[in-house]
């Protein structure tokens, strides 16, 4: 096809076909578990015996669901999820991003020794008997905070969330220093606004690991009412 006078010929070759097909196989791929597992839900069990492989459902059946939805355990189990998720996200992010704001600081005294204390606990930890007796000392078992405050900080996001503060140019905040902002205005009203991409990725992550931890409270919860889903 002929695009305006440049005369530029746009041609879909063999190679074109070939890629799209690889990625349409790839794609099947990977939507094919989630197709499974919800035809599954709604077949019965002679259903599934019936096909080595069950692709074509052949059965509706509610009950697993009408189970579910009737059990109150389910319902506290998913208010406690949420509550984690969103609560647990919001606070998680809070901090993060003020430790790396401040480790962004190229003139912040120590900066070397703090932020390879923060490394540290990335790749090394003191055992899960200290850390269960840490938890117990703070009289924190059995209580929904246990599930959001131990997690706090992932050092991993943190790491992300500082590298793109490194990268925002100094003269925004000597501007905003200027005009009289001190560094927590400068920090929520000029380097917050600017950084919404890092600040929407990390937030989704801790969403999903807020809503998929499943070991802290295997470990610190015994009342069912504070039980997640999970």
């Amino acid at each position: 096809q002929e695009r305006g006078s440049t005369n530029m010929k746009y041609k879909i070759h063999i190679l074109d076909y070939v890629n799209i097909i690889i990625l349409l196989i790839f794609a099947l791929i990977a939507l094919f578990p989630f197709y499974y597992v919800t035809i599954s839900s709604f077949a019965t069990y002679a259903a599934k015996q019936a096909q080595s492989i069950y692709i074509l459902p052949t059965s509706f059946d509610f009950t697993p669901y009408k189970t579910i939805l009737s059990d109150h355990t389910f319902w506290d189990a998913l208010k406690v999820s949420c509550f984690v998720s969103i609560v647990g996200t919001l606070w998680s992010l809070f901090i993060c991003t003020m430790a790396a704001y401040v480790l962004s600081k190229k003139d912040l005294p120590g900066k070397k020794l703090i932020f390879a204390i923060v490394l540290i606990p990335m790749f090394y930890n003191g055992g899960l008997i200290p850390f269960y007796l840490q938890i117990q000392n703070l009289g924190l078992i059995d209580r929904l905070a246990v599930l959001i405050f131990p997690a706090s900080i992932n050092t991993f996001y943190l790491i992300l969330i500082k590298n793109y503060f490194d990268d925002i140019s100094p003269s925004l905040e000597e501007s905003a220093k200027i005009d009289g902002a001190n560094d927590l205005v400068t920090f929520a009203r000029i380097v917050l606004p600017i950084s919404k991409p890092i600040l929407a990725t990390v937030t989704l992550f801790f969403i999903v690991d807020k809503w998929n931890d499943y070991y802290n409270a295997m470990l610190f919860i015994n009342s069912q009412k504070l039980k997640p889903l999970q």
